[in-house]
């Protein structure tokens, strides 16, 4: 009996590495072949299967890292070896000790250059329709725990560690798939959805990445710039479909002087890689080099460069969302059917597919794997290189630091732009003293950004005000030749009507870093008053008078300059009744909106307009609309009621 209980435990034994090495293929989770002509797996799958993954690997682990605009839950995968994945956060300490390269010696970088991993990020499906990476995803990460890749996976998980994103708009993903599913086999099959794909922007999500209004772009924020710190980052997207097959860095011109050269030579090392992998992999119609420029900082795939971060951008040709497409050979532009040496290899036309989509994005979603393996020591002490020259060298012309006064027009707004700034990890200190630069007195309190920080190029390309190289036109006083993709300018401080000086000398003063913007929490005036007096210069004081107004408060708007003890507030201020049920909402709604009010007495001699309450309608056509999505996103922002 002995004997046959060690028989089975011992055959047992032998086979559990088998039994745990049994990964679920995702064509047989799904049932169809990912990429297969108008079958497309929803975000509910793809977070089953990634999860299924989890269970079945040690080599994966899939994390939550925030919530969508409509509360999906948004899951990002880390894929590394089994000893990797148990030390972890010592791998994230080592990255952010080669990013606070101060007082780092380059000996002591190396070492820890030789000790860590190269993190490498993947980010997919940020536009909904462009559907295919979140397939990809599936695919990659399979192959990647079991082995099936063109490189020996297991030695380079061990000096890689990646993140994938399978979709960083799981909400447009959901919508996407089910309006498609549902005209599939009918005329309407891969048409355009009647509405937005991301709640508010639509396709300006990814327009969203300094401003940082939407809840994905924050989610995706503070992965790259607190929690992981990847030193190599790809943005998958697709594009139109008559041209290229696809679109791979580097970039055109003009480049952002902004950021650091190393990068730009970052980029074309991996992208170069990328090209010569699909090229060896028989993938035609790859381009580089021209269409997307390196010059502006507002998408999920340039904001990294001016963190040091090597970011990509991978475009595919599109299909009809998850439907092929032909293409005959006379619909291919001229520049797309001729050689040359930035598109050696033209596609001659035919049919396009899903499938093609996928088997492009996943060959150069392994070939920057390997990349990142074959130089991770370098790409490690690159990045603190990087990071050093953006704390210790200061060019000609450089400004020293950012100084935002304490007295501005509308503070809370002040307080909201030094947040977008920190939560894009931007350094961000509070005198402690007065001041005085230039014959001009800074108060206590205002706001110093000094340049000698990790993120410079962040810093000086949002406070600093834009100069695109300049525009050429097509004839003597014709049209300008398009030369930015994007916005040409982004300067936050003249976008928000903040007061942001630019020093260029060095100044001495008496400074404290923040850890958190130092928002106040105001409260009612203590004197009785009948009457509360908010600021129209505030933008949030509109807020909490929305917020009374559907309470039937009894609001007036002043005709001119309202004056009292110690405040003078600008015409067309409200002065709100003090009745019993505004005495007990106002301290929760001065705190939420960080706005402070002042009490007034009799209020007869006082020009003013009864306020009343109007009721306000969005229309919303057949046809999704940007502008009606970011104007409704204002709305709830400020919580303005509207129907």
């Amino acid at each position: 009996m002995r004997k046959k209980i060690f028989s089975f435990s011992s055959l047992l034994l032998l086979l559990l590495p088998f039994i745990l090495t049994a990964q679920t293929p995702p064509d047989e989770f799904l049932g169809h072949r990912v990429g297969a002509d108008r079958k497309l797996a929803d975000y509910n799958q793809i977070q089953a299967y990634f999860q299924k993954l989890d269970k079945e690997s040690g080599k994966i682990k899939v994390l939550t890292i925030g919530q969508s605009t409509l509360n999906k839950p948004i899951i990002m995968a880390v894929i590394t070896s089994e000893d990797n994945m148990a030390k972890l956060d010592t791998y994230r300490s080592i990255t952010k000790k080669l990013r606070d390269a101060r007082g780092l010696a380059p000996d002591e970088a190396r070492k820890l250059a030789k000790e860590g991993k190269v993190i490498v990020f993947i980010t997919c499906n940020l536009h909904a329709t462009e559907i295919g990476s979140s397939q990809m995803a599936m695919e990659f990460a399979y192959n990647l725990v079991t082995g099936k890749t063109p490189f020996d996976a297991d030695k380079v998980l061990e000096d890689v560690i990646i993140l994938i994103a399978p979709t960083i708009n799981p909400d447009g993903q959901q919508m996407v798939t089910d309006w498609y599913r549902k005209y599939v086999g009918t005329e309407y099959e891969g048409g355009r959805m009647p509405w937005l794909y991301q709640h508010y922007a639509g396709h300006d999500n990814n327009r969203d990445w300094f401003m940082l209004n939407l809840a994905e772009t924050k989610v995706v924020t503070k992965v790259m710039y607190h929690d992981w710190i990847p030193q190599i980052h790809i943005d998958q997207h697709e594009m139109g479909s008559s041209g290229a097959r696809l679109w791979i860095p580097p970039f055109a011109n003009p480049p952002n002087p902004n950021v650091h050269p190393l990068l730009w030579r970052g980029v074309a090392l991996c992208g170069m890689n990328m090209a010569y992998d699909l090229q060896k992999n028989g993938l035609k119609g790859v381009h580089y080099g021209r269409s997307f420029a390196g010059w502006w900082d507002g998408a999920c795939d340039n904001t990294p460069w001016f963190h040091n971060t090597i970011c990509l951008l991978s475009e595919a040709a599109s299909v009809r969302v998850a439907s092929p497409i032909n293409i005959d050979a006379a619909e291919i532009s001229k520049s797309y059917i001729e050689k040359s040496m930035q598109f050696p290899d033209p596609w001659p036309g035919g049919w396009w597919r899903l499938g093609d989509i996928v088997d492009y994005e996943l060959t150069l979603s392994l070939s920057l794997v390997k990349t990142a393996f074959l130089h991770k020591e370098e790409f490690l002490y690159d990045f603190y290189r990087m990071c050093k020259d953006s704390i210790e060298k200061r060019e000609g012309g450089q400004p020293y630091a950012f100084v935002i006064p304490k007295k501005q027009c509308d503070y809370p707004t002040t307080l909201k732009m030094l947040d977008v700034l920190m939560s894009a990890g931007v350094e961000i200190n509070q005198a402690k003293e007065d001041f005085v630069i230039s014959d001009k007195l800074y108060p206590a309190g205002s706001f110093v950004i000094l340049m000698s920080q990790p993120y410079r190029p962040y810093v000086q390309a949002l406070l600093e005000i834009q100069k695109h190289p300049d525009l050429k036109r097509q004839y003597p006083n014709g049209p300008f030749i398009p030369l930015a993709y994007d916005n040409a300018g982004w300067t936050l401080p003249l976008q928000m009507g903040v007061k942001c000086d630019q020093i260029n000398n060095p100044l001495k003063v008496k400074l404290t870093k923040l850890d958190k913007v130092p928002y106040p929490s105001p409260t009612p005036p203590r004197e009785v008053a009948s009457y509360i007096v908010l600021d129209s210069r505030l933008n949030t004081s509109y807020s909490v008078v929305f917020s009374l107004i559907k309470m039937k408060t009894e609001i007036y708007r002043s005709k001119d300059i309202v004056k009292g003890k110690g405040f003078e507030a600008a015409p067309g201020s409200f002065i709100i009744k003090n009745t019993p049920q505004v005495k007990k909402a106002l301290p929760a709604l001065l705190d939420k909106w960080h706005v402070r009010a002042f009490g007034l007495g009799n209020i007869d001699d006082i020009p003013k307009a009864s306020l009343k309450r109007f009721r306000i309608g969005f229309y919303q056509s057949w046809r999704s609309n940007m502008d009606e999505g970011w104007t409704r996103y204002v709305f709830d922002d400020l919580s303005i009621p509207y129907t």
